[in-house]
């Protein structure tokens, strides 16, 4: 330690470090640092010319030129090498004479001599000024700033140097393009894209000085790689072939690395003296001094290059110390491996390189003890101190937020301190992530496969390529803090975004850092376009930049991966379901609709469809929306589970009416039915309106007429039916929803559908009555057409019935042969037919309102009609159609018993007054007898409580018992009979009034 303070070097110069002593804790180093510099040359192991046959390597690293190793000497200007020589030189020479002395002076010596003869005058002093003239105002300005950087120079000659320079050089100017060819200066006219078309600017002389004297600083250096590895070779061990370390050869010891870093830190001393670097280049309107701007930006240029590359070579003598503690992991070398220090300092893909390794190196999660050690602390703050333009804030904050995070994750369950650390650690984590911007960095690696790869890849590979992103998303999984997962997430993806949002917007973070000028704040870091290839070294092809092929797409796919894998993880276990949802609901209250579009669409792609649906979102229903066609139950089922009846009942009622999509009648008559429902339980629930009111009632009425355009198909589509039907029409039934007036015109009235007629009239509310009696007629001769009789009256009073209805083919034939019983009239098939058609109907109809289409008089008498036709064809034919049957068929139609005993009785009544010559008194006998019947079967069925016969109360049965006594005691004939059934009924009228 004494011998390295007293040469100069660094105390730890030399001195090996102890690795741990517990066997455990060894790691087997994968890179060495040769004792070897490459100062001199570097070793020719790494060359393009090895064979690789004797490498005996166990993987090749990338090859590098020859003359990249071992660059030929080229002669220089001695102008070039002023700064390199003593001012005054003093030679002794030997001869026969004796020992002669002789001082030679450099030109720089000479120069500085002049200016401390001058003094304060040095600006304005003809001998001073004869250097500018012999030398030219370039040379002479680059001489002063090598004067004030030189150790040798006192502050007086520095100060003076300085405004020698200012004093003695030309301004900038911008000069036409005719008088670039005879200007003097043509070699200092560049373009620039600040100048006005036809204008060439020239800079001025302590522009060109100020290049001049950093070129010089960085010739030796510049263009030679600052690492060199050769990879380590396969060694027999045993039975075993183990590798080797590979051996890193860097450029620059220590010892010459800080003779290389003074000079340049005393060249940003003597620039941050220059008036030029007071403000922020800019152009505006106002500004006419046009040239004397695009030079303020070009000498910031310079003053940046020369920042960043001071900053890199303490970044070197920094990794070097880092790859000596063994609280880090290794030092990646092999990422800077061939890397020339002019690509690492001017290059995007050389930032990459270095963000690279300071990410593993200053983020490793391999400690897990919780505590750092004091030097690893330090290192940290010499880098965000030092190298700033490389250790970016999102390094400095990620290393704070790990630190946090392993202290946290160290301490008990329950323990408040494990608390705060936790808070800590997300609060530095989320600072990190708004300083995220390599693509590189966020995914981990190279990507090869990213057209197959799943979420659950994509994010295992950020973890293995030791993505920081990756890595907090673990540690605050670690922590239980789910919420901060996705937090940093999107705000990484947002750093990749088109948008751009929150880009460079927290650089103000770092404003603190000592040196850093404000016009610096951001000026490296702000990289969204995908990143080119570029060569490291005279091989081509021979070598692939790191994260070439990482698009700022491939990053926010990570950040989202990162999500959807945790949230995997979660949703998918029982136990941990909780904290799934917990995600799931920070997730939905993001602004980002490119993630909130990806989210919604793993969810349904993972199986977690009822856990979206749950939730309340703006954007999620307008997403759900746009998916209709790919997923048209989707939001149907989101509208329900959201109670949102009203939108469920119209988008249920639009797609029914919808001719675009493809759908059957059933299809659209379940949407119908969901659309009524839900209406009904909007109206039930809050909202109640007239409006939807009025919606339900038309859903209501387009269900129905959908229904009954189904029968309507069903019954075309029929083997019975009599119809040829064309496949446009079939098609036309099956794939749309008809009105009513299309339903009945073009199909039911035409194809003499007379039941379904009469529906559509109740469900439209047409009662014209002469077209309701004209169906009615229609739909009962329907039932026992077509016929044969062998009594020719019975034909005749058949004609007669059938006359005014629609049906266009009407066969009635009079046949003694024999004859098919389903058409014979006689044998009385047809009752059934006739009793189910009237009964089904009129139940159907009970109670919505429609009761005018089943006009109970007119079916009555049609009823009572074929009745006496068919007991007039046959007398034995009384015993399956009794007197009372209109009666009995009205009141299982659900006729109330006073109507239908009226009608019934009218129908009589009207027969009575209509006979020729008055009707005889054993017809009013029949007609009686049938009266009774009636009575008797109402009475009987309400005793039976069958259903349709306990509405009449027994007022009304004792009026109607009155009314057919009476017309019984005028019947001149022997009625005791009637009289015993009469009093019978009214006894048992009386019983039921005693129960009701």
């Amino acid at each position: 330690i004494f011998t390295n303070i007293i040469l100069g070097r660094p105390v730890g110069h030399g001195i090996k470090v102890e690795g741990p002593t517990v066997k455990s804790l060894e790691r087997e180093p994968s890179y060495r640092i040769s004792t070897h510099s490459g100062s001199d040359g570097f070793s020719l192991s790494a060359a393009d010319i090895v064979p690789q046959i004797k490498s005996g390597s166990l993987t090749r690293s990338a090859r590098l030129s020859p003359w990249l190793l071992h660059p030929k000497a080229v002669p220089l200007s001695p102008l070039a090498l002023q700064h390199l020589e003593h001012r005054e030189t003093t030679f002794l020479a030997l001869n026969v004479g004796g020992i002669h002395s002789y001082q030679s002076v450099s030109l720089l010596g000479r120069f500085s001599k002049a200016i401390l003869a001058a003094g304060v005058n040095a600006p304005t002093d003809p001998a001073v000024g004869k250097f500018f003239e012999d030398h030219g105002q370039d040379e002479g300005c680059a001489m002063c700033f090598m004067l004030a950087i030189l150790p040798s120079s006192s502050n007086d000659l520095r100060k003076w140097a300085l405004h020698v320079a200012q004093r003695n050089s030309n301004h900038a100017q911008l000069l036409p393009s005719n008088d670039i060819q005879s200007s003097p200066y043509r070699r200092a006219i560049k373009d620039d894209p600040w100048a006005p078309v036809g204008y060439g600017f020239m800079p001025s002389a302590v522009c060109e000085g100020l290049y001049l004297a950093l070129a010089r600083l960085l010739r030796p250096f510049w263009y030679k790689p600052a690492v060199v590895v050769t990879e380590g070779r396969l060694v027999k061990r045993g039975a075993k072939l183990l590798p080797t370390a590979a051996k890193v050869e860097l450029l620059l010891e220590d010892y010459t690395l800080q003779e290389l870093v003074r000079p340049l830190e005393e060249l940003t001393h003597v620039l941050s003296r220059l008036p030029v670097f007071d403000n922020v280049p800019s152009v505006r309107a106002e500004d006419n001094d046009l040239a004397r701007l695009i030079e303020t930006r070009v000498m910031h240029s310079l003053c940046r290059l020369l920042t960043r590359t001071l900053q890199l070579l303490k970044l070197l003598s920094h990794l070097r110390r880092a790859d000596s503690m063994p609280d880090l992991p290794e030092v990646e070398w092999g990422l800077l491996h061939g890397i020339r220090f002019a690509q690492l300092v001017e290059t995007t893909f050389g930032q990459e390189r270095v963000e690279k390794v300071l990410n593993k190196l200053v983020t490793s999660t391999e400690q897990t003890t919780g505590v750092t050690s004091a030097d690893v602390n330090r290192l940290a703050d010499a880098l965000s101190e030092n190298c700033y333009y490389y250790f970016s804030p999102g390094n400095r904050y990620s290393y704070l937020g790990f630190q946090s995070a392993k202290e946290a994750v160290s301490l008990p369950l329950g323990n408040s301190r494990r608390a705060f650390k936790s808070r800590e650690a997300a609060e530095y984590l989320i600072k990190a992530a708004k300083n995220w911007y390599s693509p590189t960095l966020i995914t981990g690696q190279l990507l090869q496969t990213r057209d197959s790869e799943g979420f659950a890849e994509v994010a295992e590979r950020s973890q293995e390529g030791n993505s920081p992103l990756a890595k907090a998303c673990s540690f605050l999984a670690e922590l239980g803090d789910y919420a901060n997962i996705v937090n940093i997430c999107l705000l990484t993806a947002e750093n990749f975004s088109s948008k751009g949002k929150g880009l460079n917007q927290n650089y103000k973070e770092v404003v603190n850092v000592p040196g850093l000028r404000s016009w610096e704040i951001g000026l490296y870091h702000n990289r969204l376009q995908p990143f080119q290839s570029e060569r490291t070294n005279g091989s081509p092809g021979k070598t692939m930049a790191l994260g070439t092929s990482v698009t700022p797409k491939d990053a926010v796919n990570t950040c989202y991966s990162l999500v959807f894998y945790y949230l995997s993880k979660f949703l998918g276990s029982s136990d941990k379901n909780i904290m799934g949802e917990e995600m799931v609901s920070v997730c939905v209250f993001q602004t980002d609709k490119l993630f909130l579009h990806a989210f919604f669409k793993w969810m349904l792609q993972n199986g977690h469809k009822d856990v979206l649906l749950r939730v309340k979102q703006d954007d999620l229903e307008k997403w759900l929306q746009e998916k209709q066609n790919e997923e048209p139950e989707l939001l149907m089922t989101y509208y329900q589970i959201q109670r949102k009846n009203y939108e469920a009942g119209e988008l249920a009622r639009n797609r029914a009416w919808d001719t675009g999509l493809k759908l059957i009648l059933s299809e659209r008559i379940e949407y119908l039915e969901l659309a009524l429902s839900s209406f009904s339980a909007a109206l039930d629930g809050d909202r109640n309106s007239t409006n939807l009111d009025q919606l339900k009632t038309e859903t209501q009425r387009n269900l129905e007429i959908a229904k009954l355009q189904n029968s309507v198909k069903r019954e075309m589509a029929s083997a019975s039916t009599k119809y040829e039907i064309d496949p446009d029409t079939m098609d036309r039934l099956e794939s749309s929803l008809l009105g009513a007036s299309v339903l009945l015109n073009d199909f039911a009235w035409p194809y003499e559908m007379h039941e379904i007629c009469l529906r559509i009239f109740g469900v439209c509310s047409y009662d014209d009555s002469a077209h309701i009696c004209k169906l009615w007629k229609s739909f009962l001769t329907s039932k026992f057409l077509p016929c044969t009789t062998r009594n020719e009256v019975v034909m005749k009073k058949l004609e007669n019935f059938v006359q005014g209805t629609n049906i266009e083919n009407i066969q009635i034939s009079l046949s003694n042969g024999p004859v098919s019983q389903e058409t014979l009239f006689e044998d009385g098939l047809w009752v059934t037919a006739v009793r189910d058609s009237v009964v089904g109907f009129g139940m159907d109809i009970t109670g919505r309102g429609s009761e005018f289409v089943f006009p109970v008089e007119f079916i009555a008498s049609c009823l009572e009609e074929l009745r006496l036709i068919f007991t007039q064809a046959s007398p034995s034919n009384e015993e399956s159609i009794p007197g009372d049957w209109t009666f009995t068929v009205l009141l299982d139609a659900q006729v109330p018993f006073k109507q239908s005993f009226e009608a019934v009785y009218n129908a009589m009544e009207r027969e009575k007054h209509t006979s020729m010559g008055g009707m005889g008194s054993n017809r009013r006998l029949q007609m009686m007898e049938t009266a009774v019947s009636m009575l008797e079967s109402y009475v009987d069925g309400s005793l039976a409580n069958r259903p349709g016969y306990q509405d009449a109360n027994f007022l009304i049965l004792k009026a109607a018992i009155d009314k057919v006594r009476l017309e019984v005691l005028s019947i001149p004939e022997n009625v005791s009979v009637l009289e015993r059934r009469l009093e019978n009924v009214e006894q048992k009228a009386t019983e039921l009034a005693k129960y009701s």
